[in-house]
């Protein structure tokens, strides 16, 4: 049976969720799945805390990036499993490796750790979201951010939920510094494209992405986004072979080993004859460079500028 979410101090965690309860069990007597409105979709957005939230819980990888950057990790209450994944990896060591830790953006895992800020993002569950709120729980949401212009925007509305907004500023100032830097060099004029297959169908990355972002700020011309693709649209061994781009920039494992995608490119008799895998040029990134959403989007961007410059001329 379920029970009332409750806090670390033992109190139920709000009176309207036992209105919720009462709400869903009556319509279960009656047989009305229906009869109630369901609150928790209806919930009030969360105003800004009114004062330094101490228990702040990411609900994302991405949020947990600017995290690390503007909170010191006593104020993490806790943080998602996949952050380990996809998050830029932390030392051996650091405090936030001791951190509770929960699998899902559920109302009960984050419940569990009393947090006075969760800070999710806009396309994480809606019901958990509705859930923590009616459960009297401040959950700020980040809206998406594929490139550095709207990024740097989210990094300063992060800082003011947090109260540090001068490391914020901080932050964003370094990464203009390091965009700037980028911008300055000469552009490279060779096409490219950000490709992944993982057994399936393959993909690109296009337009409205953080990957064509990292390839704009690496000097490279992302063929995808100038043929007016958007997102990350489905790209078989046909169209990767008419495209024949002279760059391939794909994920690897963490570990170094070669990822699916790589194997995919290096094994397959028909992509023999790309040219980016005839003349070596297949650059791989670390899996988390190569989805971050954050302002890792910029280290990933360096780390494919310093592989470039390194290729034979």
């Amino acid at each position: 049976m379920n029970t009332l979410p409750v806090s670390a101090s033992g109190r139920s965690a709000s009176p309207r969720w036992r209105r919720l309860l009462l709400c869903s069990l009556v319509g279960l007597w009656l047989g009305l799945g229906t009869a109630c409105s369901d609150a928790r979709s209806r919930a009030p957005e969360s105003a800004a805390p009114a004062s330094a939230p101490q228990r702040v819980v990411p609900a994302s990888s991405g949020v947990l990036d600017l995290l690390v950057e503007l909170l010191p990790p006593e104020r993490v209450a806790g943080l998602p499993e996949q952050a380990l994944i996809y998050s830029k990896p932390l030392p051996a060591g650091h405090a936030l490796l001791s951190r509770p830790r929960f699998e899902k953006y559920d109302g009960e895992s984050v419940l569990a750790l009393d947090p006075d800020l969760v800070v999710a993002q806009a396309w994480q569950s809606h019901e958990t979201t509705a859930r923590l709120r009616e459960a009297g729980v401040n959950v700020q949401l980040l809206e998406a951010a594929n490139d550095w212009a709207t990024l740097r925007t989210r990094i300063t509305q992060l800082g003011a939920w947090l109260h540090e907004p001068a490391r914020a500023a901080e932050l964003v100032a370094r990464t203009d510094a390091r965009v700037d830097a980028l911008l300055a060099l000469p552009a490279s004029n060779l096409t490219a494209l950000a490709y992944s297959n993982y057994g399936g169908h393959g993909r690109v990355a296009a337009a409205e992405t953080t990957s064509h972002e990292i390839l704009r700020f690496a000097g490279l011309r992302d063929l995808a986004a100038e043929a007016g693709l958007v997102d990350h649209p489905s790209f078989s061994f046909e169209q990767l072979l008419a495209a024949d781009p002279d760059v391939l920039v794909v994920g690897r494992a963490d570990s170094g080993a070669a990822g699916s995608t790589l194997e995919t490119l290096h094994s397959d008799p028909r992509l023999a004859e790309l040219r980016a895998v005839r003349e070596g040029r297949v650059l791989a990134l670390p899996s988390w460079l190569n989805t971050t959403t954050s302002h890792h989007m910029l280290s990933a961007a360096e780390e494919l500028r310093a592989q470039l410059d390194a290729l034979p001329r």
